[in-house]
């Protein structure tokens, strides 16, 4: 009985860190004089991002999701951004740090330093010794 409540306090938590991704990934772009926010909901339907190949997948959409965002947001009316890789950077750090998942972390920290991560508040997983 117990394991089932933790499936779905796991549930739960996975549910609140793709909201968390979603709003994160939400970046201002001006659009006729005035401030527009830019959110697309990431699906996770299947993904097991505790694992190395759903965490890797998960990425892969947040990358699509904030290069979207942060080039059109599938509007052609919105202005274009001054800079678009600071707006994806920030998007991709804030949703790996919303989310607060290792598997996800170590995948970023692949590609970003440490000093990247922190400028988003990404701590380092830690890792169990063996």
């Amino acid at each position: 009985m117990n394991s089932h409540r933790i499936v779905l306090t796991a549930k739960s938590y996975l549910c609140i860190a793709a909201l968390s991704a979603c709003a994160a990934l939400s970046s201002p772009a001006r659009a006729g004089g005035h401030e527009v926010t830019i959110m697309i909901p990431i699906d996770h339907t299947g993904l097991d991002i505790s694992q190395p190949t759903g965490a890797q997948e998960y990425y892969h959409r947040l990358q699509k999701a904030a290069f979207i965002a942060c080039r059109h947001g599938n509007r052609v009316d919105l202005l274009a951004l001054s800079d678009p890789w600071a707006c994806y950077q920030k998007a991709i750090g804030d949703a790996v740090r919303a989310a607060s998942q290792p598997q996800l972390t170590m995948i970023y920290l692949k590609t970003h330093t440490s000093l990247e991560a922190a400028a988003y508040g990404i701590e380092s997983p830690v890792v169990a010794a063996k």
